[in-house]
């Protein structure tokens, strides 16, 4: 189960990986219900688990919890 500060460690360590936060940002975007503000605690539970592979796959890394 991927917590909210899960994600944001794993959103932090691809941004730092990749050395630009735009592309995590992007991602973030566009899993993130219409209206709510584009962050990583406002991704809904059911799709937590393929926005980390993508963060993952995106940048290289493999979380590690």
């Amino acid at each position: 189960k991927w917590t909210d500060a899960d994600l944001g460690s794993l959103c932090n360590q691809a941004a730092v990986k990749l050395g630009d936060p735009a592309p995590v940002k992007a991602i973030i975007a566009s899993y993130v219900t219409e209206g709510e503000t584009p962050h990583s605690r406002n991704i809904p539970e059911a799709k937590r688990e393929a926005f980390a592979k993508e963060i993952e796959a995106k940048a290289g890394i493999e979380f590690a919890g």
